[in-house]
């Protein structure tokens, strides 16, 4: 059970940090990301819609977009 918990863990780490290093190269600093297990809530204050598409197209590109969960706002 502890190694499934690890793993679990570990895969959530990888993730929150692929989702990061997106926000780094697209050098934005508004969204904030939270894993839970292979689910991604984006969550923030966008400052306008085409920068929350632009976020949400963006890290679906790296990541299955049927796993983010859009809980962005726009300014």
């Amino acid at each position: 059970m502890w190694l499934g918990i690890r793993a679990a863990d570990e895969l959530e780490l990888r993730t929150t940090q692929t989702v990061l290093d997106v926000f780094a190269v697209e050098a934005v600093n508004w969204p904030v990301v939270e894993v839970d297990g292979l689910t991604v809530y984006l969550r923030g204050e966008a400052p306008d819609e085409a920068a929350r598409f632009h976020i949400i197209d963006t890290v679906g590109a790296v990541l299955n977009p049927a796993n983010i969960r859009d809980e962005m706002t726009v300014r």
